[in-house]
């Protein structure tokens, strides 16, 4: 059993989390560029593809993630009410930042699939836009 002022570490989860986190929107910002800017010869089906394998990637390390981590913190509860008792300051900041980190993860996950939902149903074309579909069912 730990104490409250230990917080385990599962370094390959934790690198793993990491790389697809800071890659994964810089691979989109990326095909979002090439593909509107610089008419990448990149098609719809291709970018499905490559955002189906982010997808699949992103869901399996969310919930391994959550899963190894939820507990992470004992007792205190998630969303780290002020009126709880925390043992010092910094186990505070930590469970705030751990609740920032899987909310704004699982919100991504969130987008990710709306936006190859909205891929996949045409209504995000090869140039990534969404405004001809808008304008043409109006």
């Amino acid at each position: 059993m730990r104490s409250n002022e230990e917080f385990p570490l599962n370094f390959a989860l934790e690198i793993s989390y990491l790389v697809i986190a800071i890659f994964g929107p810089i691979l989109l910002e990326y095909l979002i560029i090439a593909n509107c800017c610089f008419k990448s010869t990149l098609s719809r089906h291709g970018l499905q593809k490559i955002l189906m394998w982010l997808l699949l990637l992103w869901i399996i390390i969310a919930i391994l993630y959550t899963h190894y981590t939820w507990n992470e913190m004992n007792n205190i509860p998630f969303f780290c009410p002020s009126t709880y008792k925390y043992t010092s300051a910094e186990n505070r900041i930590a469970c705030q930042i751990r609740a920032a980190n899987l909310l704004s993860m699982w919100s991504f996950l969130l987008l990710s699939i709306l936006w190859v939902q909205f891929m996949c149903a045409g209504w995000i074309d090869e140039n990534l836009d969404i405004s001809n579909k808008l304008a043409n069912d109006a």
